[in-house]
């Protein structure tokens, strides 16, 4: 199955317009859950794979009041916030 991971963008208006073709493809298969901010779950979020490759290198290509980017994976440990302008990692707890 391998390691899987969640996360979410935040592209305004004016990164968007940035956006390369494969990656405009690539977001119509993250959910939007509010204005600007587009969310992935259960993806395995690996630089070996295309269009992970090509996210990679478009944010990083980017200035930090331009995005923001959280990666949350199964490892307590394993979170990344890219620029924390619109994204924090909280704490919280769940019954199982």
């Amino acid at each position: 199955m391998g390691y899987r991971s969640k996360g979410a963008i935040w592209l305004p208006e004016d990164t968007l317009k940035k956006l390369p073709e494969v990656l405009v493809k690539d977001l119509a298969d993250w959910e939007e859950e509010e204005d600007e901010i587009y969310c992935f779950y259960g993806w395995k979020w690996y630089e070996s794979y295309e269009e992970i490759s090509a996210w990679n290198q478009f944010m990083g290509s980017l200035e930090v009041e331009e995005y923001d980017f959280i990666l949350i994976g199964e490892d307590v440990e394993d979170n990344k916030i890219a620029t924390g302008e619109k994204f924090r990692l909280t704490r919280d707890w769940e019954v199982i």
